[in-house]
């Protein structure tokens, strides 16, 4: 149970964080910055901490890395696959 809540809770924050830029592709206006980007690492704190007692350091540093990397890659895919399969825009 706490390795869903740590992995979602590192995809709210990647998710959150993306939300936040001003180039995302999901909303016509990105989220405000300063409060999402504070909630984005909140939440990276915590999912680290739920993953540091389910894992040994090293291994859920690179777990959460690993992870957030795979959401900022993936997350702009996401809007341009709807684009294309959709015939539209998420603006």
């Amino acid at each position: 149970m706490l390795t869903l809540l740590a992995l979602a809770l590192t995809v709210g924050g990647a998710l959150a964080a993306y939300l936040a830029a001003p180039r995302q592709q999901w909303l016509p206006r990105p989220w405000p910055a300063r409060p999402a980007r504070i909630v984005a690492a909140l939440m990276e704190a915590v999912a680290l901490a739920l993953w540091l007692q389910l894992l040994e350091v090293s291994t859920a540093i690179f777990t959460l890395l690993t992870l957030l990397m795979a959401c900022f890659v993936a997350l702009p895919f996401m809007a341009v696959l709807r684009e294309i399969l959709g015939g539209r825009s998420w603006r």
